[in-house]
């Protein structure tokens, strides 16, 4: 779910169970994704209609200065979301951080 213009690299992605394949295909509508039936995705948006999101990672956004030490701090926000199809019974017996 990269936009056209960015290229992430990922490969073998929670690769657990033969057989087991990933898409890297790109400008798929959000619609789309629950008929494909893909049970994990990796995306900038934090919600995806049938989806929910499992957690994210963070990155960063700006520098912050503060008085004190240190007087730079780095601040970093959630950029990279990582949603678990909600029909998926294994992903919803797990226990997920959430991305709030």
């Amino acid at each position: 779910m990269w936009s056209s213009h960015e290229r992430k690299g990922i490969s073998r992605f929670c690769e657990n169970d033969f057989p087991w394949r990933y898409s890297k295909e790109e400008g798929i509508a959000s619609d789309d994704f629950q008929q494909r039936n893909y049970t994990y995705l990796i995306s900038e948006p934090s919600a995806v209609s049938g989806y929910e999101c499992l957690f994210s990672v963070r990155d960063f956004s700006k520098i912050q200065l503060k008085i004190g030490f240190p007087p730079i701090i780095p601040v970093k926000v959630p950029k990279v979301f990582v949603l678990g199809n909600q029909k998926e019974v294994r992903i919803r017996d797990e226990t997920w951080p959430g991305c709030s």
